[in-house]
């Protein structure tokens, strides 16, 4: 008899839970990328255990102008260090992460950032970075831009928020 790890199932009803048609999820994107400029939905925070430690924030981005954008860094008052990261897995499943110099996206693309892809380092993290909490983020774009948003601390083993 094969067993199959914890983890391997949680990933897969997650992956399960996710699953949409294509057009639904088109239409997700489609309301999430309306305005002007980048636009930022679905944020959050995962709690970090202490003061001084590392976390990661989420959030989907979208391109709702006409012309292309690209993501550059992100400030936040909760920690000392802020930095793009993607994890990755090489050709034997083997999973790393590093850190990205920045994220382009055409008009009405848009990109989820995710655990297991790419993400947030919040590095030296400041008091307040506990669940029910709100970290303020602020994207800055190469055409010199921000997009500021208020993100809800998750606690670790919290589901998080697709926004589907």
């Amino acid at each position: 008899m094969r067993v199959v790890s914890p983890l391997v199932i949680s990933g897969l009803l997650l992956a399960a839970a996710c699953a949409k048609t294509g057009e639904s999820h088109q239409a997700h994107h489609a309301d999430a990328c309306a305005g002007e400029g980048p636009v930022v939905t679905d944020a959050w925070v995962r709690a970090a255990p202490a003061s001084g430690g590392t976390t990661a924030a989420y959030f989907n981005l979208c391109n709702a102008g006409a012309a292309d954008v690209e993501l550059i860094g992100i400030d936040t008052p909760a920690a000392d260090v802020v930095e793009l990261h993607e994890t990755t897995k090489d050709a034997n499943g083997v999973a790393s992460m590093a850190p990205i110099p920045g994220v382009s996206l055409k008009p009405k693309e848009s990109v989820s950032f995710a655990p297991g892809g790419k993400h947030v380092m919040l590095i030296g993290v400041h008091d307040g970075v506990a669940e029910g909490g709100a970290v303020t983020l602020t994207l800055h774009f190469n055409d010199g831009s921000t997009a500021t948003v208020e993100a809800p601390v998750k606690s670790q083993g919290s589901e998080e928020p697709h926004g589907h």
